[in-house]
């Protein structure tokens, strides 16, 4: 350890946080838990791709009951946590290097934040961290 007043810096020592944040997004519905299995995640590839559709999550388990998540728990499921990503419109975002950008909502998928260890994903760490450590500036490559 080096220090600096935004420790810690590992990842594995942040959990807490991490999942401290997932659960509040669930609590305020921005967010939810998602109990498929991997063979129930390649079945969903699988229509997609009989479709003509790229590869992604078709948000299935974004408005389970109460009833239903206790059902998968019983089964011994863990779940990960899933961000739910506007269906509808467009988003718009300005960045200092491209300018303004937009993306229709209904070509994005539910992405994964929190996943069934416990640990979070790239798309929930890296927000985590730029805000709780105030990073303001971010470049990153085009992917």
């Amino acid at each position: 350890d080096i220090g600096g007043e935004f420790g810690p810096y590992y990842q594995s020592q942040r959990l807490e946080l991490y999942q401290k944040w997932a659960k509040w997004l669930v609590e305020n519905d921005k967010a939810y838990y998602a109990y498929d299995t991997p063979e129930e995640l390649e079945q969903i590839n699988q229509e997609r791709r009989a479709k003509k559709l790229p590869p992604g999550y078709d948000g299935r388990h974004r408005d389970l009951t109460d009833e239903q998540r206790a059902a998968y728990e019983a089964e011994g499921r863990t779940p990960v946590i899933r961000f739910k990503m506007r269906r509808e419109g467009t988003t718009q975002v300005h960045d200092l290097v491209q300018g303004d950008v937009e993306f229709r909502n209904n070509t994005l998928q539910d992405i994964v934040l929190l996943k069934s260890d416990g640990f979070p994903t790239y798309h929930l760490a890296h927000v985590m961290d730029d805000h709780f450590m105030e990073i303001t500036h971010v470049t990153r490559s085009n992917e």
